[in-house]
């Protein structure tokens, strides 16, 4: 009994050990070390443990992240406004990098990464792909990353079938109804139902003949031009590149992934 005991205590200890310094594995090959290091960080990321990023990050001053336009400077500006925030917004996250190129030079090593994102956030489903740069500094205790720069890839031009494509894809029931010509605009609207609310969508030539169009919507969505439009149920008017949409509805959630797809509404009943 004694000694089943003993090897219990062993093996929560040995257990608890492991969770207090989740360090990546090192092999000896500094190729590979790095390597480990950056899989070990996407993986945390992805998987909402925290000392899993923390264990390969330097924690001092020396930290420089540069993402989505936005700089940190410092481990604590980074860990504080930037990657604990975010992974606490974000759910059912997959991240993942590819295409690593590890190159090593003494106690400094940078790499090149490919990556790839889909996350939930409150309402929303966003994706993502892009490059990026680490720069990774060996110390006693392994390899530590002290810069990253990622950027995302550009995105496809806004389309009918593209908007969607998006919206089922982020689990909307979506059904082609008709198509309408409205005394407003120059091209016939592409109808659409989104959980049974109506979805107008006016694909034109190109962004500067939808931006002039744009310019003759009042800021409350009518009248447009002209004309004075009765709507159904409240407005929300967006426009992106060459697609104005108009959502007629009320479900807070269709409209939150119309502003995830084409930005913030330019007209219409408030968000």
């Amino acid at each position: 009994m004694l000694k089943r005991t003993t090897l219990g205590l062993l093996l929560l200890f040995l257990w608890t050990a492991s969770l207090a310094a989740p360090v990546p594995k090192r092999t000896g090959n500094d190729a590979e070390d790095v390597k480990n290091a950056l899989l070990q960080n996407a993986r945390g990321f992805e998987t909402g443990v925290f000392d899993l990023v923390d264990s390969v990050w330097s924690h001092g001053a020396d930290v420089m992240v540069f993402e989505g336009g936005h700089a940190n400077y410092g481990w604590d500006d980074y860990r504080d406004h930037h990657r604990k925030p975010e992974m606490a917004e974000m759910k059912n996250v997959e991240y993942r990098l590819d295409d690593i190129h590890e190159h090593i030079a003494g106690t400094t090593a940078w790499a090149t990464f490919s990556y790839t994102i889909a996350a939930d956030i409150k309402e929303r489903h966003v994706e993502g792909q892009g490059l990026g740069t680490a720069v990774l500094e060996k110390r006693s205790d392994g390899w530590k990353i002290v810069h990253w720069h990622s950027s995302s890839g550009r995105r496809p031009p806004a389309s009918i079938d593209a908007l969607v494509s998006a919206l089922r894809k982020a689990g909307f029931d979506v059904k082609k109804a008709s198509e309408i010509r409205q005394p407003f605009f120059s091209v016939p609207a592409q109808v659409f139902t989104v959980e049974g609310e109506e979805l107008q969508l006016y694909q034109f030539g190109d962004a500067a003949i939808a931006s002039r169009e744009a310019s003759k919507i009042a800021p409350s969505g009518s009248p447009i031009g002209t004309s004075m439009v009765t709507w159904m149920a409240p407005p929300h008017i967006f426009r992106k590149e060459a697609l104005i949409a108009i959502y007629i509805g009320r479900n807070p959630r269709v409209r939150d992934a119309l502003v995830s797809a084409l930005g913030a509404q330019i007209a219409g009943a408030p968000q």
